[in-house]
């Protein structure tokens, strides 16, 4: 974790599955110009891939945040950042999001500190085009725990709905101003509530009005929905994994060759909502499941020699409810049909894999920015904001009924845009 000494990026990339969703090519882009200092969860730790970029000598240092509970965890945020700005005086900052207490406080020190240090905030994953639906999803999983803590408290959604409701107003009132206030003499005002999903335009206005925040994005369409809640200095910029993406996965997984196979990515949450709405369980694995089963069949006509693979959320490995959906799957389609481990890269997978589906997954976002592959996101199982995809054709292939006949050539979907490593000079 040594070497010449560059200019230093400090780096703070969020969930780890997420640095491998686009953090981790702003890193491999970025390496040959820059030192980084990352500020991770403690969950990096346990990951060998990242581990095995440590070698490298362009990281300068790793600050692992231990998990902790709340008020020690903002005690944590507020030392340590500032140890790692004095530590490292940051040419850059390159932050995966603006709106959460880590975020607000690294982002308000390295305002104190480097004030002429530019901060970017680059976007990590898919962005909710359908803001509502996305956190509507969101919050029928927190409906759900409810339920199966206490099944009692299906039959007062009211009730249910009021204590959620109580839960995220204290849950952000405690974590964006009182501790903020007591630990650091101030509180946040974030562009976007993360909790609730309540978009605050006046914050997000003035959290990027000068020259030095910046957002980068990757398709208009997902810059104009930044924009419209209030973000400035919002820039379109290739994906950093489009140019170089391949070259990352040899380093991590060694060689590899592009399959005839189908993988099938499908999202977390929104099976909840029609939990939530009335669905029995059991009418709902049938439902799910067979819904599956159709689709599989006419992909296995269009590509009549190809396996097929599914691969869970990480959030839903362990959910009883997907869990039983596999299961039938597996019983009615055999030998063809494999469950892929939730540990498994799922960039990796699209990378090594011809076809790409699922519902309205963020997963088929990378992989139409991927390039070359066939992406198709079927719109057939009463999801409540399963029509988002649609707004990404003709990147994604949208599929709501499956009597369409549908044509699913390879699209490359090579965006033309400035390359972000020009933002850096």
């Amino acid at each position: 974790m040594s070497g010449d000494k560059k200019r230093v990026i400090i780096m703070q990339p969020g969930p780890i599955h997420l640095f491998w969703t686009t953090g981790v090519f702003y890193f491999w882009q970025l390496k040959e110009r820059f030192d980084f200092a990352f500020i991770v969860p403690s969950s990096y730790l346990k990951s060998n891939d990242f581990q095995k970029l440590l070698e490298l000598p362009a990281v300068r240092h790793v600050e692992y945040l231990a998990p902790a509970a709340i008020f020690w965890r903002h005690h944590c945020y507020q030392k340590q950042f500032c140890r790692v700005l004095k530590d490292f005086p940051p040419s850059y900052l390159l932050l995966h999001n603006t709106s959460y207490p880590e975020n607000q406080y690294l982002i308000n020190l390295a305002r104190k500190f480097y004030p002429q240090s530019p901060r970017y905030h680059y976007q990590n994953g898919r962005m909710a085009l359908m803001w509502e639906s996305d956190f509507a999803a969101r919050r029928s999983i927190q409906v759900e725990s409810i339920y199966r803590l206490m099944p009692w408290m299906s039959h007062l959604p009211r009730l249910t709905s009021m204590l959620i409701n109580i839960r995220n107003y204290l849950s952000y009132f405690t974590n964006f101003k009182i501790i903020p206030l007591i630990n650091a003499a101030r509180t946040f005002s974030p562009p976007v509530n993360v909790i609730t999903g309540e978009v605050n335009v006046k914050a997000a206005k003035s959290h990027y009005e000068g020259k030095y925040d910046k957002i980068f994005s990757y398709l208009e369409i997902e810059a104009q929905a930044y924009r419209d809640q209030g973000a400035q200095n919002v820039n379109v910029v290739q994906h950093p994994m489009s140019r170089r993406g391949d070259e990352l996965f040899r380093f991590i997984f060694g060689d590899f060759n592009v399959k005839n196979q189908i993988v099938i990515f499908p999202s977390y949450g929104f099976t909840s909502s029609l939990i939530e709405s009335g669905w029995d369980e059991v009418a709902l694995v049938n439902h799910i499941s067979g819904r599956w089963f159709d689709a599989i069949q006419i992909l296995l006509i269009k590509f009549p020699a190809y396996d097929v693979k599914i691969k869970l959320h990480p959030a839903s490995h362990a959910d009883r409810l997907w869990q039983k959906i596999v299961i039938q799957l597996q019983l009615r389609l055999g030998s063809k049909f494999e469950a892929i481990e939730s540990k498994v890269s799922a960039e990796f997978l699209v990378a090594q894999s011809r076809v790409i589906v699922g519902d309205v997954s963020s997963v088929l976002w990378w992989a139409a920015l991927y390039g070359n592959k066939t992406v198709v996101s079927y719109d057939i199982f009463g999801y409540i904001g399963g029509n988002e995809m649609q707004l990404y054709k003709p990147h994604i292939n949208y599929v709501s009924n499956l009597s369409e006949d549908i044509a699913m050539e390879k699209i490359n979907n090579t965006v033309e845009s400035r390359d972000s490593i020009d933002y850096f000079e």
